[in-house]
């Protein structure tokens, strides 16, 4: 009796270590499970860490980097070529690549595991030489252009056709609303006076133009009012 209510003791305080010991290391499940939920973890989360990280460090050259790194038209007709890519690293300043690396984190959490690395890959690049034509090709008034957002647009839009392909459609406060909030940061971000005048783009960063448009509305014109049963004249 005495052997078998020893056993059963040894039984309980090994449950109680049992207990202790996945007590201890729920909240480290909870975190690993949270990150694993917003694919902020293992080799996503730090490619992740890293793109922020390029952002910021792009951003704290100060003005002669980005006057380096900028799509600047007249020096790639010079042939600084680099500028098409760098162009979408380099920021305003650190508040402008801070707002573009939440975008991007928010990004990352809706659709960073629907293609891979090398999918990925293409599909930034894609977005980058889309927007260099664009603006060389359609738009000879830019002078300038540096920002993110319009290769953040980019990425969203393969991540939407992801989940078009697999039968979900997106709805409109997942989407939609991000999209505003990303449009929003970029016309907070290029109201600044130095880069005066300038035009803020949801899909394009913040950009000059060398002869901004102005547009003019005419005043509709008044039409006199029609009473009935009402005559003109005296009585």
């Amino acid at each position: 009796m005495r052997g078998m209510s020893g056993r059963r003791s040894r039984r309980c305080d090994l449950k109680e270590l049992f207990i202790i010991t996945n007590s201890g290391s729920e909240p480290v499940m909870r975190v690993r499970g949270l990150l694993r939920s917003l694919n902020y973890d293992g080799r996503l989360g730090l490619i992740l860490a890293g793109s922020c990280v390029l952002l910021l460090l792009a951003s704290l050259t100060g003005e002669p980097g980005r006057l380096l790194l900028r799509y600047d038209r007249a020096a790639l007709a010079a042939g600084q070529w680099w500028r098409l890519v760098t162009a979408h690293v380099v920021h305003l300043d650190v508040r402008h690549a801070l707002l573009n690396d939440l975008g991007l984190a928010l990004v990352w959490a809706l659709f960073a595991r629907d293609y891979s690395l090398r999918q990925w890959t293409a599909v930034v690049l894609g977005a980058v030489v889309a927007i260099d034509a664009g603006l060389w090709l359609c738009d000879s008034t830019l002078e300038w252009y540096v920002g993110s957002s319009g290769a953040l647009h980019g990425v969203m839009a393969a991540g939407a056709l992801a989940h078009l392909r697999r039968g979900e459609r997106p709805s409109a406060p997942r989407y939609n609303r991000s999209r505003l909030d990303s449009t929003a940061f970029e016309e907070r971000a290029c109201r600044l006076p130095s880069c005066s005048p300038v035009r803020a783009r949801s899909r394009s960063g913040c950009s000059r133009r060398s002869r901004p448009r102005t547009a003019r509305f005419a005043r509709p014109a008044m039409r006199p009012r029609r009473c009935s049963g009402m005559t003109s004249g005296s009585s």
